[in-house]
């Protein structure tokens, strides 16, 4: 198994324009508004801005769709699947001021961008390949589902949503930012490997959905992925005498945004992946740690 059985990246310059769009026009109305922007800011200047057909593509998205998320709202999905060349549908209007902008990005900033992507991509296909095929293979047992149909599709963007990277299913499609902090060195590894992660999750948040006595914690499942995923990477990586700190820590995201679960997640699944603990046992186990009032206090 190699990085193209798997993945199938590409860097495209439609792709990266929607996403040059979207986070243009958020920066605009963040900086008329001081709204918080729902995408990462573009660092650099563009040679396109001041374009007519750049001026007026950015005002399109800034009053039609960016008050949508690039992943969660279904239009948005439609769109960039539709750009990616998925079988998506595009919104009215979007065509007749995205296309004139595409013909000058084509002319101005796009090689740039493109080389920006390609030469993350292969940094990342060269740090992953040693850890093929083992380390899928362990993501599919871990998460006790095969990978769906592959490759699977990945486009790599220079500016995108503020995290690092996300994943869309049906179709499925993972799109990477190729400048964002946390998706360089090493870490790259564990962003692609946790968004294909995305696409063997299901069993893991049925069996969690299933356990749960309330919808306190909806996030508690994408913890666990976290989690598992990142202790899968960073054993793949000592294998090869290599020390990994997995992202969840590397990024301060454990103790940021969940440092209530750090324990009951770290108890329930580290035997688990030792091999100590079965599946139904550590779902239980975290389920009802979360569901115990000292913990939430």
């Amino acid at each position: 198994m190699s990085t193209e059985t798997v993945f199938r990246f590409s860097s495209d310059a439609a792709m990266n324009l929607h996403h040059v769009l979207y986070s243009e026009a958020c920066a605009a109305e963040s900086a008329a508004t001081g709204a918080r922007p729902r995408a990462q800011h573009l660092e650099g200047g563009l040679t396109i801005r001041g374009s007519a057909a750049y001026e007026a593509a950015v005002d399109y998205y800034r009053h039609e769709l960016i008050t949508r998320d690039l992943l969660f709202d279904s239009t948005m999905r439609r769109l960039s699947a539709e750009v990616a060349g998925l079988g998506g549908t595009a919104p009215h209007g979007w065509s007749d001021v995205f296309q004139p902008a595409l013909g000058d990005y084509l002319g101005a900033d796009w090689s740039g961008h493109d080389a920006t992507n390609v030469a993350w991509t292969v940094q990342l296909t060269d740090r992953l390949a040693p850890l093929l095929p083992d380390v899928v293979g362990r993501l599919e047992q871990v998460y006790r589902t095969p990978l769906p149909d592959v490759p699977v599709p990945v486009s790599t963007v220079v500016v995108g949503r503020t995290e690092p990277a996300y994943t869309a299913e049906g179709p499925d499609h993972i799109t990477c930012t190729t400048t964002h902090r946390k998706s360089q060195g090493l870490q790259s590894v564990e962003i692609v490997l946790h968004e294909l992660s995305h696409l063997l999750a299901g069993p893991l948040y049925e069996a969690l959905a299933a356990r749960a006595t309330s919808d306190e914690r909806p996030d508690l499942w994408h913890v666990v992925l976290f989690y598992l995923t990142g202790q899968v990477v960073a054993r793949a990586w000592a294998d090869h005498g290599v020390d990994y700190l997995p992202y969840l820590d590397a990024t301060g995201l454990f103790d940021r945004a969940w440092p209530d679960l750090r324990q009951p997640v770290g108890d329930a699944w580290n035997g688990y992946l030792d091999g100590t603990r079965d599946w139904d046992s550590a779902c239980d186990q975290v389920v009802d740690a979360v569901n115990d009032p000292a913990t939430r206090s």
